[in-house]
């Protein structure tokens, strides 16, 4: 079953009447094996507050979805009823955390010894990845005001190295950063920016608006994927440090390398790491883990500032991953959400003409799956009786 989140609309007393009608601020369900497609609405049982959803994720036993409104900004959790619904909404992560506000997207690993899990969180309004620590029952149990101590450690070191040059910039990141953005000042966090070159997140600012920013995240093989749509690449980085390895703004299309134009979602299955850029979809082989940690630099040489080269990946780590055109090359709209199920088909969203297309397993042809009510954001998949 493919679970569905929307554009939505916030509702604040300016929101247009048409906006609130047309607007879906919950998850839709729709079978791909029924004729025609049924469709289950309001997946989300007496859902509080939320608005402007967009990240999903099923873990824990549990359904995690990010809120962007900002009076309910947040990750928010759910537990499982009749399925497909889920119901007893429960508060994960609010923007009571500063790096934390307009969420897009978030994954996790576990730590040591299975008991706790650390979170990373996209940031629209702050271009951040955020990252908390949660321990179970892994909800209201995430750290609620993390200090700098919570902030990668890359970011320590590189304040270290800030703090010694010639008239400093500001030196300062929200508590609870681990990506830090290379845009700073209003309508941003008046925050330390660090250039793109040091892993710093792109942010397109115009009219003084935030129009593009920090978008998707996975984790995969100890590499984090961070999708930085302003600056038309991927970007990986070591998921315990910070520290940044190398990103890739290309693909590969017969003989010739096209840029990738504003990526924003990111997928991994199978070993690929597939990457939605305008109306393509592109996806190539995640590098091979690296064999060991990478060794924490200390302050960073100031003759190097402000553009100093990445910090030398691991052994075993290749920096980049090489993308190859995916055959949704003909789609008819920028590509959202992606999605495979578990028999190998794949799902991609269209927002601007309210579709979800399937590429069938072996099939060279995407077809229409279903139109849907409003802009579709991410897609999840989910076994149709119920996950496991």
């Amino acid at each position: 079953m493919l679970f569905v989140t929307f554009h939505g609309y916030s509702p604040s007393s300016k929101t247009k009447a048409t906006s609130k009608q047309s607007g879906k601020n919950n998850i839709y369900a729709y079978d791909e094996t029924a004729t025609p497609v049924k469709k289950y609405k309001n997946v989300l049982q007496n859902a509080q507050g939320l608005a402007e959803l967009r990240g999903m994720l099923y873990a824990n036993g549990l359904l995690y979805v990010a809120s962007g409104a900002k009076k309910a900004s947040g990750v928010y959790c759910f537990t499982p009823a009749a399925f497909p619904n889920f119901g007893n909404q429960q508060t994960f992560i609010t923007s009571k955390v500063p790096a934390i506000s307009h969420p897009f997207s978030f994954t996790y690993q576990s730590l040591a010894g299975g008991q706790t899990q650390r979170w990373y969180i996209t940031n629209q309004d702050t271009n951040v990845v955020a990252t908390l620590i949660a321990g179970s029952p892994y909800y209201g149990s995430a750290v609620a005001s993390p200090t700098c101590a919570n902030n990668a450690l890359y970011l320590h070191a590189l304040l270290q190295d800030l703090a010694a040059q010639p008239n400093p910039p500001v030196l300062e990141f929200l508590d609870g950063t681990f990506v830090a953005s290379a845009s700073a000042g209003s309508p941003l966090p008046d925050t330390t920016p660090v250039d793109p070159s040091w892993g710093g997140l792109s942010a397109s600012i115009p009219s003084g608006k935030v129009q593009n920013s920090v978008r998707d995240v996975t984790l995969y093989n100890g590499v984090l994927y961070v999708a930085d749509e302003a600056g038309n690449a991927v970007r990986m980085y070591d998921p315990v440090l910070g520290v940044p390895w190398g990103s890739t703004g290309s693909y590969v299309n017969g003989s010739s390398t096209v840029p990738l134009s504003s990526p924003v979602h990111l997928l991994v299955y199978k070993n690929n790491l597939y990457v939605s850029s305008g109306s393509v979809v592109s996806y190539g082989p995640c590098p091979a883990p690296p064999s060991a940690p990478p060794a924490l630099p200390g302050a960073f040489s100031s003759s190097q500032f402000p553009i100093p080269p990445y910090p030398t990946p691991p052994s075993g780590y290749t920096g980049s991953v090489t993308l190859s055109l995916e055959l949704f090359t003909t789609l008819p709209d920028t590509v959202s959400g992606m999605a495979f199920d578990n028999h190998g088909n794949f799902y991609a969203a269209l927002r601007k003409k309210k579709e979800i297309y399937q590429l069938p397993f072996g099939s060279t042809a995407p077809q229409l799956l279903t139109s849907v009510p409003d802009s579709p954001e991410f897609l999840l998949w989910l076994p149709s009786g119920g996950p496991s």
